[in-house]
Parts: C-alpha cells; structure tokens; sequence
C-alpha cells in the first residue's frame, strides 16, 4: 500500500545491516528503485565513509545519455573473458538489443549469432592471438587512474625537450598489464589500509579501460569471416551482420549509455542504488528491459561466482585469492 512506510523499514533494515558489529568492511547490496527512496539509506553510509571510501556507496539514475554510460560487456576485474554466466547475461542483453521493439521474440539464429559475437569480441582484446588489439594505455582517459599512475610512478613516460615528461607520449603498456600491476601493488599493502584502498581503486578504473565496447561488434560484423558464415536472410531482406550493423548503429544512437566505458562507480562499490524512475517506460518494453537487464547485471556482478568459476582456467591464478 504507497504510504504505509515500506522503503522506510527498508532503509533503517540497510542502514542496520552495514552497521553491524564485527563488520570488517561493506556488505554487497544493490537496490534497484524506481524513484529516490532509497537515498537517505546511501547517503546515511556514504557520509559515515572517510574520502577515500566514500565511491564505495553509490546512488545513480540511469539514464540514456553518455554522461551515465554503463558498459553492458564490464566483467569481473582481473578476467580477460567472461565467465558462463556473464556471458549468458551479455548475449541476453544483445539478444534484446537486436530485437525489434515490435517483436516479441527475435529472429530466428539470433542467439547463436550473437553468442558468436560475444566471444570475437573477447578475442580482439586479448593480449595474445591472432588479431589480438588489447586497449592500450592513453593519458586523459580517466583523470584519477592518470594522477595515481603519475603520482606513483607506474608509468614511464617518455621526455620532452625541456627535460619534463610528455604525459601524452607514454610507453605502451595493455590496461590488463596495468590491471595486473595495480592488484600486485594493492596487495603488498595491509589488508583495509588507505594505500590498498587507493591502488584496487586504480585497478578497477584500469579494468574498465580494458573492456571492449559495443562499437567493437562493426569490425566483426564487417570481417569477412563474418560475412561468409552468416549468409542467411531474414525477414527485412538483410543478412544478419547487415541487420546487426544497422540495429546496434540505431540503439546507440538512442541509447548513448550503452556505448561507452562505465562512467561511475557501479563497478566498484560495495553498496549501490540504482534509481530507473526515467528509464521504465510502460510503453516501451524494450527499453525497460534493456535498463532492468543492466540494473541486474550490475547487481549480481559481485556475488555470481560458484566454486566451479573458481576452479576455471578463466579466473587467472594471481585473482583466485581475491
């Protein structure tokens, strides 16, 4: 019943929860809201939080525009490839990108296709392989991962003429090189200290620099790889890399967000609100589960790990621990 008081039990039942005595650090919560009740809740724990803690308690709307970009292909730091189960969820989440808002289901070879997709696209940004084009290092790509690189001296950066470093000239170092470097740095501090608080921050903004974005798909969907095993034409006289092109072109167009690096930190903190009031939209089922997909792929990023992950070759052996 609105009004009876649920989001205000809900909160204080939150608040208690992160105050629990024994607690060494910020339990995993995500609130996916439709509105602003839960940010008295956020706020509550972000201001008991010191500075440099403060991004793990997070409250954001999600919009379309690129100012509130969420990575739909972000997986869990230290992986170069996703786990099963991230997969599944990004090829659900593309799935429904490709399929025409008048339509309720896709058409047909669509998931097939896409999961292929999925996987090229983890394979263009491996350090190794063939065709392998791992994002490397760029100044001004993120200011806080620029002034911590600066300020300890984890990259080198070749010279000027006045004898000071040309901080656009730096050498080439992969973001997983540094993803790898920063959690070795992290590691070597105690266990809830500020420096390894501030190195896995590091991390973190370098792992999301490592990830391929969804504008990676045009130069698979264009590879003549592509081209010649997906020749079969669907119902709008198109092949399905031609379709493909042309859909992904319109969603990023309307929905900027899905097109660019993670802009917040939704990635890294502990406790997140997510607030859809703008995205749902009665009238537009699709939007509204292309933003409730994400919603849960932020919320279950953290905690969808089983033994079996684990155990995989797919977790590298210097992230197992963590």
């Amino acid at each position: 019943t609105p009004g009876s008081g649920k989001s205000v039990m809900m909160n204080n039942n939150l608040v208690e929860t992160c105050m629990m005595p024994g607690l060494k650090r910020l339990p995993i919560i995500t609130v996916i809201d439709k509105g602003i009740s839960s940010s008295g809740f956020i706020n509550t724990i972000r201001d008991a939080l010191p500075n440099h803690k403060k991004h793990l308690a997070v409250i954001e709307k999600l919009r379309k525009d690129e100012d509130y970009a969420i990575n739909p292909f972000d997986i869990k730091v230290g992986l170069t490839r996703p786990l099963q189960s991230e997969k599944t969820q990004m090829v659900a989440f593309l799935t429904a990108l490709l399929t025409p808002a008048e339509l309720t289901e896709p058409y047909e070879g669509t998931q097939g296709f896409v999961n292929f997709l999925v996987e090229r696209m983890f394979d263009s940004i491996q350090e190794v392989g063939e065709n392998a084009t791992p994002n490397v290092y760029q100044y001004e790509q993120n200011s806080d991962l620029d002034r911590y690189l600066i300020d300890n001296d984890i990259v080198k950066y070749n010279v000027q003429h006045n004898g000071l470093p040309n901080y656009y000239d730096p050498e080439r170092v992969t973001y997983f090189a540094l993803v790898r470097v920063l959690h070795q740095r992290g590691q070597s501090f105690p266990d809830n200290s500020v420096e390894r608080e501030r190195a896995w921050r590091a991390r973190d903004l370098a792992h999301r620099l490592a990830m391929p974005l969804i504008g990676t798909l045009n130069n698979i969907l264009t590879a003549p790889a592509t081209v010649e095993l997906y020749t079969n034409v669907i119902s709008t006289g198109e092949t399905m890399p031609r379709y493909a092109i042309r859909a992904i072109g319109e969603a990023t167009a309307a929905y900027p967000c899905f097109a660019h690096y993670t802009k917040f930190d939704v990635d890294t903190a502990r406790v997140v609100a997510l607030d859809l009031q703008e995205v749902l939209d009665k009238n537009n089922r699709k939007q509204s589960s292309l933003f409730l997909q994400i919603a849960r792929m932020i919320g279950v990023k953290k905690i969808s790990l089983t033994k079996e992950d684990i155990d995989s070759d797919v977790i590298p052996e210097l992230f197992k621990p963590y």
